[in-house]
């Protein structure tokens, strides 16, 4: 139980509480309206979170404003009484006092401060090992912390939801049921591994769809892959056996220079053999038969006279010897000529030689820059086909964790009935607790139904055919009742805070029978039942006890210093 809540600061309401009900009431003017709200019932709430490790909620607890305080609880902790200090100078630090031979973690002596204190984080794992039995499952993605758990009965207003099961605004759907399945008494650590396992299957599902819609199906790229394969053993066989040559490139160069001299000699070679046609043709048509003209004139009756008989045939004479040098000469010229050609000859024929030998080399060896050419062309071809192979890989392995998955999933669905059946009885026992409940409040017994599916463990509430404004208040009213008769019958948490709002829209009768049956469940039980009370909606006449008897704090308007706090902000 809780047992005291003060501050450092003297204008703060000291408050100690009881076994049974406690209530903070607050008084105000019934002609004025909402003047009982502002007095501090609600930040008592964040209050009491923040001393158990909740982190301040900047509207009732603003940082700025609350800079130099510090409040203390004094809660049962493995049946001792503790005191927990925590400020807001330094909220990652609770001094502790108290006797601590019973708590299975100890806290750390300060010799500077003098002091004992948990961490944060280790007073939320004390406090949730002592308050409901939890462990540190650091295994689990998805598991109820102290933090959720401790919603379910220290209600905010924001934590009053339609349902009871859930407490946050930021509670996700798994958290829920993981935290509704650890009250119940089923194993959440089922639902955690079968939320797990369907986020793994839904993100797999996620990369296998982008994989094809980038890449294709792994059908396509089957023969991508199997043509690449083919072309790789090829050009690696082409790699093997390529000789390459130093000077493949000079020796390629000097062939081609070779090639274009043998064509310009054998084109001189032409040239030359048409120049002695020509001679030869000259010297034929330059041969002239011996006539003698004297005799043509003779035939006519024409007759030279002696001294011009002397000069044709000395004209004759060098006629003839002019036909003869120019003769020689042409003679001289075309032997000149084929001398020539032999020479030509004897180079295209070394050259020829010589080219031949060039090529034998570029037929049987090949440059280098081409070899590197087809390395980097083959180390391309590589790289495509092992990004296709590491792509059906990646194809192959999201089926295959897929199919483990859905064993895996297969294996939880059975766990999820055989555990189910195993805690059937107190189960049941629960439903019957909040039947009784809701029964005396509306004499309607209300169903709290608790259904095992492949999908998990589904939870849901109802009073049928009631229909009243505060209907679904006082189902978490009965829920929350539940859920605390369940952890002290365990020896674990046993008391339970509610704001007025709880009560909010609730008729007078229901009121009254829910503020009875706390009574009733306290004094059986042993319990602590802390709630904030407005003093104008109390139904008084139809209580089976005397609220004043149980009042703890009386805050009002009156004045500032009245209020909780006793000051505003």
């Amino acid at each position: 139980m809780i047992h005291e809540l003060y501050a450092n600061k003297s204008s703060f309401k000291k408050i100690r509480f009881n076994r049974g009900i406690n209530i903070v009431l607050a008084e105000g003017d019934d002609n004025t309206e909402n003047s009982r709200n502002g007095l501090g019932k609600t930040t008592l709430i964040h209050i009491i979170h923040f001393c158990l490790g909740g982190n301040p909620n900047n509207t009732y607890l603003p940082e700025e404003t609350f800079r130099d305080w510090e409040f203390t609880i004094c809660i049962d902790i493995f049946n001792e009484k503790i005191y927990a200090k925590r400020s807001f100078n330094e909220m990652s630090i609770i001094i502790v006092e108290g006797n601590f031979d019973n708590l299975p973690l100890k806290p750390t002596y300060s010799d500077e401060m003098q002091n004992y204190f948990y961490t944060l984080n280790q007073w939320k794992e004390v406090l949730g090992n002592s308050l409901f039995g939890l462990k540190i499952e650091n295994e689990f993605k998805f598991k109820p912390t102290f933090r959720k758990i401790i919603s379910y009965f220290i209600r905010r207003d924001e934590d009053i939801k339609k349902i009871p099961f859930k407490t946050s605004a930021t509670h996700k759907k798994i958290d829920e049921s993981n935290c509704t399945s650890f009250c119940v008494g089923l194993d959440w650590k089922l639902m955690s591994k079968y939320k797990e396992y369907k986020d793994e299957v839904k993100k797999l599902n996620e990369n296998f769809s982008n994989l094809k819609n980038i890449y294709g199906s792994k059908g396509q790229l089957v023969p991508e892959m199997n043509r690449l394969k083919k072309d790789l053993i090829k050009i690696k066989n082409d790699l093997d056996n390529y000789r390459v040559h130093e000077s493949y490139r000079q020796i390629e160069k000097s062939a081609d220079i070779l090639s274009k001299e043998i064509q310009e000699l054998i084109e001189k070679t032409i040239f030359l053999n048409k120049k002695i046609d020509i001679y030869e043709e000259s010297i034929k048509e330059e041969k002239i038969d011996d006539i003698n003209v004297e005799e043509v004139y003779n035939e006519i009756n024409f007759y030279f006279p002696e001294n011009v008989k002397k000069t044709i045939k000395e004209s004759k004479e060098f006629h003839k010897n002019i036909i003869s040098n120019r003769t020689n000469f042409l003679k001289t010229e075309i032997q000149s000529i084929k001398n020539e050609l032999i020479l030509i000859n004897r180079e295209i024929e070394r050259k020829s030689n010589k080219k031949a030998e060039y090529l034998e080399i570029l037929n049987n060896f090949g440059a280098l820059n081409e070899y590197n050419n087809m390395q980097k062309y083959y180390a391309e071809q590589k790289s495509e086909y092992e990004s296709i192979v590491s792509i059906i890989k990646q194809f192959d392995e999201i089926t295959n964790k897929k199919n483990k998955l859905k064993i895996k999933i297969l294996d939880l669905e059975s766990r999820f009935q055989i555990n189910y059946d195993e805690n059937i009885s107190h189960l049941n026992s629960l439903i019957n607790i909040f039947s009784d409940n809701s029964s005396y409040l509306y004499d309607v017994p209300g169903d709290l139904i608790i259904e095992c599916s492949e999908k998990g463990f589904e939870y849901n509430v109802d009073i049928p055919r009631i229909n009243s404004t505060g209907k679904t208040k006082m189902i978490i009213f009965c829920y929350d009742l539940m859920l605390l008769e369940n952890f002290v019958d365990y020896n674990y948490i046993d008391f339970l805070i509610h704001d007025s709002n709880i009560f909010d829209g609730v008729d007078s009768r229901q009121y009254a029978s829910a503020l009875n049956l706390i009574y009733e469940k306290t004094t059986k039980f042993d319990m602590q039942y802390i709630c904030m009370l407005n003093s104008d909606s109390i139904p008084k006449n139809n209580l089976k006890f005397n609220t004043e008897d149980f009042i703890v704090l009386e805050l009002n308007d009156n004045a500032i210093e009245n209020s909780l706090l006793g000051f505003e902000f």
